[in-house]
């Protein structure tokens, strides 16, 4: 049987907007109740998710992406707030959003969806729905966005310039170990 890798792509945050996630996630956790907070090395905005693939499969992502990347410039976003996926008063995701140059987003996103489907993998059914996850599974069921927790998740722009495959290590902090990084700076 061959081994397999579980593995995506992601436009990599800059440290500085993990740094600021974190600070606004630390504040969080003293009022709500999640099982599973996120890494700050692991917060980024997935791009395509790609599954169980195969080493040989891995090198042909790589090499695609290289590509991919190159037909790809930098673009501005920013963070807009909170939101959450699940029920309203139990959700199963927290996530921060984001705003700024989505065209550019939604486009980089698509050329990565086309160039993976060269290799195989089948494009999502649903809408792409930029986020970065911060936490999962509440625990209480009574959970409510408050507007003040929301004001500290939109202070923050940055440079979108970098992606990555990433592969997912179960049971390890951080969960994430970059495969390969490439600038999409033209």
């Amino acid at each position: 049987m061959e081994e397999t890798s579980r593995l995506f792509i992601a436009l990599v945050l800059p440290g500085e907007v993990k740094r600021h996630l974190a600070k606004g996630c630390s504040m969080l956790k003293e009022k709500w109740k999640f099982s599973r907070w996120v890494h700050p090395d692991d917060y980024h905005i997935t791009l395509y998710f790609l599954g169980d693939v195969s080493e040989k499969k891995k090198g042909q992502i790589v090499d695609t992406l290289h590509t991919c990347s190159a037909k790809s410039g930098s673009f501005s976003l920013n963070l807009a707030g909170l939101g959450t996926f699940g029920q309203k008063r139990q959700p199963r995701v927290l996530w921060a959003g984001v705003s700024g140059d989505l065209a550019s987003l939604h486009t980089l996103q698509g050329r990565v969806t086309e160039a993976v489907r060269s290799l195989g993998f089948l494009p999502e059914k649903r809408a792409y729905c930029p986020h970065i996850t911060l936490a999962r599974k509440c625990q209480s069921r009574d959970f409510l966005l408050s507007p003040e927790a929301n004001d500290f998740f939109r202070e923050i722009r940055w440079k979108a310039d970098e992606i990555a495959l990433y592969e997912t290590k179960p049971g390890h902090r951080p969960m994430y170990e970059t495969v390969q990084k490439l600038k999409i700076s033209l």
